[in-house]
């Protein structure tokens, strides 16, 4: 396991490698709702058009949705906080991609802090492609306090914002506020939602595309 990186030796015995506890958690990630991930995932690819210019934060759904991107568009320039996320798109010889500097969650993978910030300042985007940990009739919001000031400022740079959340995130409140819902264009989750609390949020006026 030491020669495989997943482990190193240490007196007494071995320890998990960064690199292992990372990936752990984001395969615990991906394992989890994969099949509505990848469906919503599919369906935010399908309103990207071929030359858009993209804000994508981190997430596991937002990751599936750049490999969904990188097979089906071309001519893409993406900027985003997400390591993953950049890993995947910056093999597209077609897509200019450009991973905010700053510092980082190294457990969720993410850059953050007043860097990021100033540097998505600097540009103006098509669409946002956001993943959230929360989302009900009071707004959108994420467990990571650090990320909240990165998702508002991609929010409030692009024309048409996007939130990609499955069923499980809809009707749930998270530590820290994003924004409210007349802010966000269009959300997509799948049809395992509770009717109950989609109801609350389609009475916002929000507009929701259930896959």
């Amino acid at each position: 396991m030491q020669e495989d990186g997943l482990v190193e030796r240490v007196q007494g015995g071995a320890v998990p490698t960064v690199i292992n506890l990372y990936n752990r958690e984001f395969m615990r990630r991906k394992r989890m709702f994969t099949e509505q991930k990848r469906a919503i995932a599919l369906a935010a690819a399908d309103l990207v058009e071929d030359g858009d210019t993209l804000f994508i934060n981190g997430g596991s759904t937002t990751y599936f949705a750049a490999l969904m991107l990188r097979k089906a568009r071309k001519n893409l320039s993406v900027v985003t906080n997400s390591v993953s996320v950049a890993t995947e798109l910056g093999t597209s010889p077609t897509f200019t991609v450009i991973l905010v500097g700053g510092q980082i969650n190294s457990y969720c993978s993410f850059t953050y802090g007043s860097q990021a910030l100033n540097q998505l300042q600097q540009y103006h985007v098509n669409k946002t492609i956001l993943s959230i940990d929360g989302v009900n009739e009071n707004g959108v919001t994420t467990i990571h306090p650090e990320e909240s000031e990165v998702a508002k400022a991609m929010i409030e740079n692009a024309q048409h914002n996007i939130i990609i959340a499955d069923s499980s995130k809809i009707g749930k409140d998270g530590f820290c506020n994003i924004c409210r819902l007349p802010d966000v264009d269009l959300l997509i989750t799948d049809r395992n939602v509770n009717s109950a609390d989609l109801e609350k949020i389609v009475s916002s006026g929000i507009n929701i595309k259930l896959v």
